[in-house]
């Protein structure tokens, strides 16, 4: 404080230099930061400008012809997925409302015989009491059907034919339920929001497709869509999902659902092999490599394999896909 009080001048200039530097640092701060934003900001321009550059290429004839190559390109994809998708077997189908009634009583009695004919299986495939496959509705009567929608309800019927030909090639324990999507009436409309997926009318032979499961596309794609609810084990799903892949008729899995079986009292279908011992489980060759074991170490009776295969009850949704897209509208 003396020193203060002897050189008030000289303090006063070292406290106004001290403020000074103290400004100067502060505005040195603040510019710096200016100076950066700024930067960022031009970088950020100039990547917007080089982008708005390189998405409208300049007209010259290079990118001309890539452009008509690139459309040319996509045009063979669509005619490519357009032909897949039409391939297979040509559907035709009947007008006539009395046609079709007998064509869905004979697919009844067709896929009824199929599944009581054990011969090739060796064993019957187990179906609810008066089953139509589809078309419970028929079975007991012949409603009048309105002549709009014979040839599409007609359609239904074969395409649904494939499928349970390709169900019973997997050999299935027993189906439990064919269920078609809505076609004879107009579905109600709801306030209710989105129906849910497969929900099934009073009738138990038809369903109501999810929009948003679906793959419908007003204007460029139809579909058929169909559930079924089987029992088997593992390789019957599998095997019946390979059938469908040889794609010969459109058809695509939109959803599947498994659960435990819940009745136990269907008879295996499977032989046990007569035993346990390595020459059941591995062959013959096993039998001549493997050390002889006493017989209190024989425990072949009492295991059992560490995954078991059990049986399952699938629900399967399929669509049958038609393209209604123009032939020259790539839209």
């Amino acid at each position: 404080m003396d020193f203060f009080k002897k050189n008030p001048l000289f303090s006063a200039l070292v406290i106004v230099c001290l403020l000074v530097f103290a400004a100067g640092v502060y505005l040195l701060v603040g510019a710096t930061r200016e100076l950066n934003e700024a930067e960022s900001q031009l970088e950020r321009v100039k990547r917007e400008a080089d982008n708005a550059h390189r998405s409208n290429p300049a007209p010259t004839r290079e990118n001309l012809a890539a452009a008509k190559a690139n459309v040319e390109a996509l045009a063979e994809n669509l005619s490519a997925i357009r032909q897949r998708l039409e391939s297979g077997e040509d559907l035709t189908t009947t007008s006539d409302p009395v046609q079709l009634i007998s064509r869905i009583q004979r697919h009844i009695t067709s896929y009824r015989r199929m599944a009581e004919d054990a011969e090739e299986r060796g064993f019957r495939v187990t179906t609810p009491a008066n089953f139509g496959f589809g078309f419970e509705r028929y079975v007991t009567e012949s409603p009048a059907i309105p002549e709009q929608f014979v040839e599409r309800i007609d359609l239904q019927r074969q395409v649904l034919g494939y499928i349970l030909e390709q169900l019973f090639a997997a050999n299935p324990v027993s189906i439990t339920r064919v269920q078609r999507e809505l076609i004879e009436v107009t579905p109600p409309t709801t306030t209710g929001g989105r129906p849910q997926t497969g929900t099934a009318s009073a009738t138990g032979d038809r369903f109501t497709m999810d929009p948003a499961l679906s793959a419908r596309v007003p204007d460029a794609i139809d579909t058929l869509a169909f559930r079924l609810t089987f029992t088997g084990y593992t390789d019957v799903l599998r095997g019946f999902l390979n059938n469908l892949a040889e794609f010969e008729l459109p058809i695509v899995v939109r959803s599947i659902e498994v659960q435990r079986h819940r009745r136990d009292t269907t008879p295996q279908r499977r032989s046990s092999g007569g035993g346990s011992s390595l020459e059941d489980i591995f062959g013959p060759a096993a039998s001549t490599t493997a050390p002889s074991r006493s017989p209190q170490t024989n425990l072949g009776a009492t295991q059992r394999p560490v995954i078991e295969d059990n049986e399952s009850e699938y629900t399967v949704i399929l669509e049958y896909i038609q393209v209604t897209l123009p032939e020259g509208d790539s839209q």
